[in-house]
This record gives C-alpha cells, sequence and structure tokens, in this order.
C-alpha cells in the first residue's frame, strides 16, 4: 500500500498539509482539500463525511480498496465489517472531534508464524468555511507488507491486534509518534 520505504513520509507531507492549512480549531476548512496538493497520497486517502446517519465513507482510495478487498465507500462508519477497523475510525472520529490536533493510531495486525503487518492512520477534522462545524474527516491510511505480503483480512482474519493512538500537534510530537510506530512490536 504505496512504497513501503516512504510510509513515514507520506505521513509527514500529510501532517503538514494540516499544518498548513488547519486553523486555530486544528480544522482544516473543506475549500482546502484540493487534490492537486497532495496528490501522491490519494490512493491512501479515505474521506469521512458527518451525515445525519452518523459518519459515512465518502472517498476511500484505491490502495485502500486493494487492501480491504473491497469498496466501502457509502457506508456508515458504524457498518464497517471488521472490528477493528470499525472501533479504531470510530476512536479517532471522537478524538478529532475534540482535540485541536490531529490524531494516529498505528499498529501490528499479528498473524500466525509471527508474521505482521504494519498499519498507520493519521486524521483530521474538515470544517464547512460558513460555520467552522465539523463536516468530515480526512484519513491517510497506509500498510507495510514487509513481513506479510497477504492484505489486511484476506486471506485470514489477524489473531491479534496491538495499536497505539497518538495525538500530533507539533513536529517534535509527530516524530515522537513516527518512533513509535517503528518501535510497536508483540
Amino acid at each position: 500500500m504505496g512504497d513501503k520505504s516512504n510510509i513515514i513520509e507520506m505521513h509527514q507531507e500529510f501532517y503538514e498539509f494540516w499544518l498548513h492549512h488547519r486553523d486555530v480549531s486544528g480544522r482544516v476548512p473543506e475549500p482546502a482539500i484540493d487534490p492537486s496538493k497532495f496528490k501522491p497520497l490519494l490512493p491512501n486517502i479515505v474521506k469521512i463525511r458527518n451525515s445525519d446517519d452518523g459518519p459515512r465513507f465518502t472517498i476511500v482510495g484505491t490502495h485502500v480498496v486493494d487492501e480491504y478487498k473491497q469498496d466501502f465507500t457509502g457506508l456508515l462508519v458504524c457498518d464497517h465489517p471488521y472490528d477493528v477497523c470499525r472501533e479504531t475510525y470510530l476512536s479517532m472520529i471522537d478524538r478529532m472531534n475534540t482535540l485541536t490536533s490531529m490524531v494516529n493510531s498505528h499498529g501490528l495486525f499479528c498473524y500466525t508464524n509471527r508474521r505482521h503487518l504494519r498499519t498507520m492512520e493519521s486524521g483530521f477534522a474538515l470544517a464547512n468555511p460558513d460555520t467552522n462545524h465539523i463536516s468530515g474527516y480526512l484519513v491517510l491510511v497506509t500498510v507495510d507488507h514487509r513481513i506479510y505480503s497477504d492484505n489486511l483480512y484476506a486471506p485470514i482474519e489477524p489473531e491479534e491486534v496491538v495499536c497505539a493512538e497518538a495525538n500530533i500537534g507539533n513536529q517534535a510530537e509527530f516524530d515522537l509518534t513516527m518512533q513509535g510506530y517503528q518501535n510497536l512490536s508483540r
């Protein structure tokens, strides 16, 4: 899901986009979301929009679709078929609703014979430019396949998931979070 060697660089670019476009509440006004500004990241982007029914996936990048072997576009987050993913997104949304920072979730999907996938999601809230109310969320999703080449949940589900969450408001917190991602183990 993207070049294995540049996962941290992808999240750095996403962080810098957020840093450059955020307002004092930590939200990015929707008009700032110009796909041309982060084109290399688009296959790994998930956009979620708040709806009357709850948060709903509105854009799911091609690498994310390939990873899960299905497209979640149009699905309510609470209806995501995988417990860990649903809980991760709902936790991130809850934190994005209350914090002025970017949020991060990273972990290991552990399979038999100590094979695992490293996953990382970074996200921030989007604001309606007229009301500054949260209108949705933008999330960057990456998966590192250096140890396990199969996809998340395909062909088998992981035996265990180990994860950590972080709030990122400055470069030092970003660096610490990336170090935690690199050092995460069972």
